[in-house]
């Protein structure tokens, strides 16, 4: 026996809405999967320009210890520099920068100085 058109036509339409409901049931599923990869990926960046930076710190420290090694003016610096020391009759200066709160407000411009 023969459907009516009517039929053929809200069968199409009930597919039509199977179809949609199954793609967007889909796309909700999936959609956590997908917000997790983006933050894995923003996390492999990050952690690969945080190794750039350590190989570049590497570098520079290995650079370091070959001075350390092998230059004896360079030993003298680096001891001059952490341990504070001066020949006889050199004298040590040291800098201590000001701390924020000394820099943020202006001189007294007072003449009791």
């Amino acid at each position: 026996m023969a459907r009516p058109a009517t039929w053929n036509w809200l069968g199409n339409i009930g597919l039509a809405v199977l179809v949609l409901l199954i793609l967007v049931g889909s796309a909700f599923h999936c959609l956590p999967e997908i917000q997790a990869q983006q933050r894995l990926q923003q996390r492999k960046l990050e952690l690969e320009r945080q190794i750039q930076r350590f190989e570049k710190e590497i570098t520079i420290l290995d650079f370091r210890i070959r001075q350390l090694q092998t230059d004896p003016k360079a030993v003298e610096r680096a001891a001059r520099a952490w341990l504070g020391y001066a020949r006889p009759g050199e004298a040590v200066i040291y800098w201590v920068p000001a701390s924020r709160e000394q820099t943020s407000s202006p001189p007294d411009p007072s003449p009791d100085r």
